[in-house]
């Protein structure tokens, strides 16, 4: 709560003290670059109310309804939203659905497939295009959902106690709030399951997502 109070405020103020500038000054090019700064100070809202809006969600949701999930479906659906990076990167995609159907909380299960995939597709070699493969398998204990990828991997034995923490950045000069990997951990292990990561740098990542094997056993189950 501090840090997002914190992460508003910066903003806020900004834009308040743009706004008056810009009443002030009848400098046509002192107030384009203030009306760029305005914009920025906005997006740097908007990123922020999102990453609450987050948190909200993860503390509030007493009621998730559990619900018969279709991997390939969920997939598609993930895969829409970033379809433009994965053309400008000329990525490649595999995946093995071994396991088709999770009964699991959608919003939850679109949300772990959406930040994994980011994630592979954001942290990339600039002298490789991005591979990345998704699998599922099934498990004594219930599902594992993997995905790999060949990008930069993560320096584990320096970073790995505070991978899954809020507002950590393990790579410097990519845009990235250190909030994905925070919520999908939450997300994940709230409902019984893990998640683990292998990374080499430079060589990439694998992270794997155990389901409990009980949270989709009965289509019925509510939090």
């Amino acid at each position: 709560a501090n840090i997002l109070a914190h992460d508003l405020k910066g903003p806020l103020s900004n834009i308040q003290m743009l706004i008056d500038e810009i009443k002030v000054t009848d400098d046509e090019k002192i107030k384009a670059d203030f009306m760029n700064l305005l914009d920025i100070s906005s997006d740097n809202l908007t990123e922020t109310l999102h990453d609450l809006g987050g948190i909200l969600d993860i503390k509030s949701n007493n009621s998730l309804i559990y619900e018969q999930c279709n991997f390939l479906d969920v997939f598609k659906k993930v895969q829409q939203q970033f379809l433009e990076e994965i053309q400008q990167k000329n990525a490649t995609i595999s995946i093995e659905f071994n396991v088709k159907d999770i009964y699991y909380p959608k919003i939850y299960l679109e949300s772990i497939l959406s930040n994994l995939l980011s994630n592979a597709l954001r942290f990339t070699a600039k002298d490789r295009a991005p591979r990345i493969e998704i699998h599922t398998h099934l498990e004594q204990e219930g599902t594992l959902l993997t995905v790999k990828d060949n990008g930069l991997g993560i320096n584990l034995p320096k970073y790995k106690s505070e991978l899954f923490m809020f507002k950590k950045v393990f790579h410097r000069g990519f845009e990235t709030k250190g909030v994905g990997l925070f919520l999908i951990r939450y997300q994940i292990e709230s409902l019984g399951g893990k998640i683990d990561v292998q990374s080499k740098i430079d060589s990439g990542s694998t992270f794997y997502v155990k389901f409990l094997e009980k949270a989709y056993k009965n289509p019925l189950i509510q939090l």
